[in-house]
């Protein structure tokens, strides 16, 4: 099976993702976190200079990145987020008319993200703008919108004040795909994490190993991923896993990941999330998901461009997408 006729009906799908939309600076450090520091040190000691480094200015927010890697993918999502009008022009400029950015709001303020890409971790410093304020009275004047989509998608509930609310909300009216990816929950409390476990609803929860090992512990501590992921979905949540190494449906399916030289990771976990919504509204079945979803993650940690071509040279190595 090729890429193309897989998602050959993703132009006639509707998507909306909400609500989160950064610039990141990026800084690539290809040393040691140690290293780094013992550099920046050594600069302060005397009393300032440079650190010569490449960087780079991109798109960022894991809902702005995934609707804009679904819209390579030949999909033109709806976007919801509120930002200033400076971020509007932003988002214009990188979606290229490829969204439809009719529904973003520019009342608000610029996010901003630092990400400093080291050898073992990526540090990213957040000033996150408007964002933190997005809620359902935002949304709600969008309900129609909402109940006509394929999917529905709310990323970063760690930065939302009124996270939980938004998602119960914005679920509600969703008769798709309820899709949520929280971003990283240690930077909320555990009550409210405890209560977005227990009143939040979805048909796809997407975590990388951290986040499932931290929501597992509501009921049963484990330090292997696979396992928290199982004991979630005996839980009623299906936590859909995607690590370095693999990507896991409690369904018991495994995809081992693409193994390509890493030239960049920041957006890999979305770039993840876009391939695995494309896969699912176009009816693949679990595994295909997996592997999809694994391949864009592939094309973007590689340097190459995510186009339907690439896509297919690295699913060449999956018999079943041949």
């Amino acid at each position: 099976m090729k890429i193309e006729e897989c998602l050959k009906n993703l132009k006639d799908k509707r998507a909306i993702l909400m609500p989160d939309f950064f610039i990141d600076h990026l800084l690539y450090w290809e040393k040691s976190l140690e290293e780094l520091v013992k550099k920046m040190k050594g600069v302060a000691e005397r009393k300032g200079g440079n650190i010569p480094v490449n960087q780079a200015l991109t798109l960022g927010g894991c809902a702005a990145k995934t609707a804009w890697v679904l819209s390579l993918l030949g999909l033109k999502p709806v976007f919801f987020t509120q930002t200033s009008a400076f971020g509007l022009e932003l988002l214009k400029h990188f979606f290229q008319e490829k969204a439809d950015l009719s529904r973003v709001k520019i009342d608000g303020e610029l996010a901003l993200c630092i990400a400093i890409e080291t050898s073992e971790a990526n540090i990213m410093f957040n000033s996150r703008g408007s964002l933190v304020d997005f809620d359902w009275e935002i949304v709600k004047e969008n309900r129609g919108l909402l109940t006509k989509a394929d999917v529905v998608g709310i990323f970063s509930w760690n930065h939302l004040k009124r996270g939980t609310h938004l998602a119960q909300k914005v679920f509600s009216e969703t008769s798709g795909l309820r899709f949520l990816d929280t971003g990283d929950p240690t930077i909320k409390s555990r009550e409210e994490a405890e209560q977005l476990v227990k009143n939040v609803k979805l048909d796809i929860w997407s975590m990388n190993e951290n986040e499932a090992r931290y929501f597992c512990s509501f009921f049963k501590p484990t330090d292997e991923p696979k396992e928290a992921a199982d004991i979630l979905f005996r839980n009623g949540i299906k936590a859909v896993l995607h690590t370095r190494d693999y990507s896991y449906s409690p369904d018991g399916i495994l995809s081992p990941s693409f193994k390509v030289e890493v030239k960049r990771a920041t957006g890999a976990g979305d770039c993840w999330n876009a391939g695995y919504i494309a896969g699912k509204i176009s009816n693949l079945d679990t595994e295909e998901c997996l592997t999809l979803a694994n391949a864009v993650a592939a094309c973007w940690i590689s340097g190459q461009e995510i186009t339907p071509a690439n896509i297919s040279h690295l699913l060449e190595q999956r018999e079943f997408f041949k």
